[in-house]
């Protein structure tokens, strides 16, 4: 989170709208001078990069925005110096001599811990943050990611200050939906048309824990940034006790994506969707179809559809429950039961027994181990299919 000084002057107000002041190409000149300079300090402490940086860059800087990206630059080369002993072990071998054999002191607790005395010297010390390092650059941090990353830097600190936050997600929103709930974000799903609707709270509504549940809310952001589309709207205090106004984020703003989420759950589910694309050639296979609405009011996410290519009437839906309790099978049924869908074919590990009878209506059973059987599923849809159509 960037302290409240800092984001204040990188954030202006438009009636009761934060506007943030993002980087963008214009910055690029001095961010790429900002690059070199830490690059050229790397491996030398901290202290002399800061007085350095009391001087003006080659490019002429902004001081606000110039702020912030010293800010994730500090955090992206934070290093201390490493050793084969801590810095409090090494002073307490040094410390402990030093009473009886001031002088000699360093040179017998060298020895003792095989260390050459400058290294140990070097040690004392090290932990402090007067003593701190300049590690390495990131490889590949270009002046546009640092922008970026300034960026995200920014809209996560004032969404660590939200009360409350909407979310709109349009395709790839099931990871969204799924990263707010491991994480245990206080939140409502709905339905849209053709996508999600998240409404949480924010930790500003809450009594205690809000810097965890801050940067919790904060790590939505590069899910959401996955989305084909997404829309957020939050509710920000921009200091305690300060009015609430809104800050907005959505497609197309400059901020990284971060890392690719992996869009299977399991082996088993990337398994069988690399065997039914090699195999159904009449068939598409949707990784995640829209969500199902439940008369709860939750959301229910399929694992696939199947879709036919020539008939897009001919869907049906695929869940694979593999090694899962008894109780999550019970709850997985409820669930479909509830949504009332069409035809559904569950998958389910054969070592997990399921009667008929506790089948919605429309959904079959096909067992398996280890792996879903691709040319099984694939029999089954197009059997039922033929005889529809022979009737």
């Amino acid at each position: 989170m960037l302290p409240q000084a800092l984001l204040s002057a990188n954030v202006g107000l438009d009636d009761v709208e934060v506007v943030p002041r993002y980087l963008g190409p214009r910055d690029e000149p001095w961010l790429r001078a900002l690059l070199d300079l830490y690059a050229s300090f790397e491996g030398q402490q901290r202290a002399a990069l800061r007085e350095r940086l009391a001087e003006p860059l080659v490019g002429r800087a902004p001081k606000a925005p110039l702020r912030v990206a010293r800010h994730v630059l500090d955090r992206l080369t934070r290093a201390k110096l490493r050793g084969p002993v801590s810095s409090e072990a090494a002073r307490a071998a040094v410390f402990g001599r030093a009473a009886q054999d001031p002088e000699g002191a360093l040179g017998a607790a060298a020895a003792e811990l095989a260390l050459d005395p400058d290294a140990l010297s070097e040690l004392l010390f090290a932990d402090l943050a007067s003593a701190e390092r300049v590690g390495a650059l990131p490889a590949g941090l270009s002046p546009l990611a640092l922008a970026q990353n300034a960026n995200l830097a920014l809209a996560s600190s004032l969404l660590q200050r939200a009360q409350a936050v909407r979310v709109q997600a349009f395709g790839n929103a099931r990871a969204l939906v799924r990263h707010a709930q491991l994480l245990g974000l206080i939140c409502v799903a709905r339905r849209l048309d053709s996508g999600v609707e998240l409404d949480i709270s924010g930790p500003f509504s809450l009594f205690r824990h809000t810097l965890i549940y801050g940067k919790r809310l904060a790590s939505l952001i590069p899910r959401a940034l996955w989305c084909e589309r997404f829309e957020l709207e939050a509710q920000v205090a921009l200091r305690p006790g300060a009015g609430l106004v809104t800050f907005r984020l959505g497609t197309g703003d400059p901020l990284p994506a971060g890392r690719e989420l992996d869009r299977y759950d399991s082996e088993v589910e990337r398994r069988f969707a690399r065997d039914f694309a090699k195999l159904a050639s009449d068939w598409d296979l949707v990784r995640e179809p829209e969500p199902l609405a439940l008369s709860s009011g939750g959301l229910l996410f399929p694992d696939f559809a199947l879709v036919h290519r020539r008939d897009a009437g001919r869907r049906v839906l695929l869940e694979i429950a593999g090694f899962w309790t008894a109780e999550y099978l019970r709850d997985k049924l409820a669930r479909l039961r509830d949504a009332k869908v069409g035809r559904i074919l569950l998958c389910v590990d054969e070592r997990r027994a399921c009667r008929d009878e506790e089948l919605p209506e429309g959904a079959e059973l096909v067992p398996f181990r280890r792996k879903v059987d691709a040319a099984r599923v694939l029999a089954r849809i197009e059997e039922r299919d033929d005889r529809l159509g022979d009737a």
